[in-house]
Parts: structure tokens; sequence; C-alpha cells
């Protein structure tokens, strides 16, 4: 337990079967996490709500960009954890990061991490062709769905961003 009160509580778990996995060392920063989190009230944590802010960013990027018509494209990767679980958590961060540097290669600078199996970009130019897109990472190919959805105005940001969040 990180953080208890009669509104919420944060519970900080681990499930792995990794060998690189330290009780130890879980313990210890799920301490440190405490430490940071616990002098905060339930109103203060609900602000640190970082997918919330990224939204927001990505609906005024969106909005900036603008009467072009834009095309937004939403990134699943399937079973990326079941598939790479067994080398722990820095891989799955390297992963993760390799995602991200593809993606900004492919469709240009407004590629966003949404959590590790799940990406958006941004892109002006409707004819990508998400065909280009494979993450191999060490040999083990990680497959990947894509929805594409073109908006012309700003009333269809916020319905395509939740089609996204919502896309499997």
């Amino acid at each position: 337990m990180i953080v208890n009160s009669e509104s919420f509580s944060i519970i900080f778990i681990a499930i792995t079967s990794s060998s690189f996995f330290s009780k130890d060392s879980f313990l210890q920063f799920s301490a440190q996490l405490k430490t940071v989190m616990s002098p905060l009230t339930a109103t203060d944590s609900m602000s640190l709500d970082i997918p919330n802010c990224t939204l927001q960013y990505i609906h005024q990027t969106c909005s900036k960009l603008l009467p072009a018509p834009l095309t937004l494209y939403g990134i699943h990767l399937i079973s990326p954890f079941s598939t790479l679980s067994h080398f722990g958590l820095y891989s799955l961060l390297e992963v993760s990061s390799i995602i991200k540097n593809r993606l900004i290669d492919i469709f240009g600078q407004y590629a966003f991490a949404l959590s590790m199996n799940r990406y958006l970009c941004i892109s002006t130019n409707p004819d990508i062709n998400t065909r280009l897109f494979t993450i191999v990472y060490k040999e083990i190919s990680i497959p990947a769905k894509f929805y594409k959805k073109t908006i012309e105005k700003e009333e269809e940001i916020t319905p395509t961003l939740i089609e996204i969040l919502h896309f499997r």
C-alpha cells in the first residue's frame, strides 16, 4: 500500500517470473514511492494524471495542425509483454524507446507513447504505408495492429482519440 485514504488507494504490485526481479529492489522502490506520494492528498494525486495531460497535449497539437486534414494512427502491439516478459523491465523500456523512434522515422515528429503497447501518431500525410512498420527486438518480431482515421474538424478529435484508446 503506497497511499490509503477514505476515497482512494494506491497499491504497488509486481507479478513476474523474471530471474531479474529482486524483492529487495521492489520493496526499496515502493518505499521511495510511498515517501513521495504520502504527503499528497487525493486531489494532489489526481493532478498527477499523466495520460490525461498527454491526451490534452495531443488534442492541442491536432487543433494547431488543423485546418489541413490530419490522419491519426493508433498502433496496438499484440502481446508484447507475453512475448518479452522473460527479458525483464529494462528490455520492455528499451523496446518502447525503439518503437517510438521507429514511429518518428515513419510518421514524423508527432508520435506518442500512450502506454508500452499503445501508441498514437499524427500525420498530415494520409498515404503512409503502415506495412513499413515492423518491430524486431533480439530476433523476436512483435506484431502490431493499426487504426487509421482522417479528421478534418476539431469536433472529430476527441471521438477519434476515444476510438484509438479502445482499439485492440
